[in-house]
């Protein structure tokens, strides 16, 4: 494929896919919690506040590197509850505002094992890692679960055409098969 064709069609699948491609979720009512809507296009709010979380804390780390020398032994066991806090046969439980206030401190967990390897506490930040590794290997099939269970008792299971929910999806991705096929694109 030539580099003006592979542009084009990465063009086309952006302007297709972007609104929806980080929402995660379907798009409908029973989701509306969990999605953030801003200008026509849909985000998964937990990953916005993970990466917030990510964001704000490598920046007072970057920018404040006391905080890290200092309180670093501290820090880890918060953080290390908080990742505890977030697995979902807990989190579940927990009112939305404060399921994204764990998520935007496990932001923060991830970017303080970064901070502890690039700081030296080689250990430390590979305990760190490891636990949040573990962590993530046995969310998984709690998050499988919870997921494949989410839109039971919703009527619109039972009938024949796509739910709601992924029909803004469906069109995007109809939007992008017929750009592709239009003569003289691809």
């Amino acid at each position: 494929m030539s580099a003006i064709l592979f542009l084009k069609e990465r063009w086309l699948w952006a302007k297709c896919f972007l609104p929806v491609a980080f929402s995660h979720k379907p798009l409908c009512g029973r989701f509306e919690h969990d999605v953030i809507r801003l200008k026509g296009f849909y985000f998964c709010r937990s990953c916005v506040f993970l990466y917030a979380g990510v964001f704000v804390f490598g920046l007072v780390l970057w920018r404040a590197p006391w905080v890290l020398a200092e309180w670093w032994q501290p820090m880890s066991g918060i953080l290390l509850a908080v990742a505890g806090l977030s697995f979902p046969l807990w989190n579940v439980r927990l009112n939305r505002l404060l399921r994204d206030l764990l998520r935007f401190l496990l932001g923060g967990c991830l970017a303080f094992a970064v901070a502890l390897f690039v700081r030296g506490e080689t250990v430390a930040a590979g305990v760190f890692g490891l636990v949040l590794l573990a962590m993530r290997i046995g969310y998984t099939p709690f998050h499988k679960r919870l997921n494949s269970s989410a839109c039971d008792g919703c009527e619109e299971l039972e009938r024949e055409h796509l739910c709601s929910g992924f029909a803004r999806k469906a069109r995007c991705m109809k939007e992008y098969e017929d750009g592709l096929l239009q003569k003289g694109n691809f």
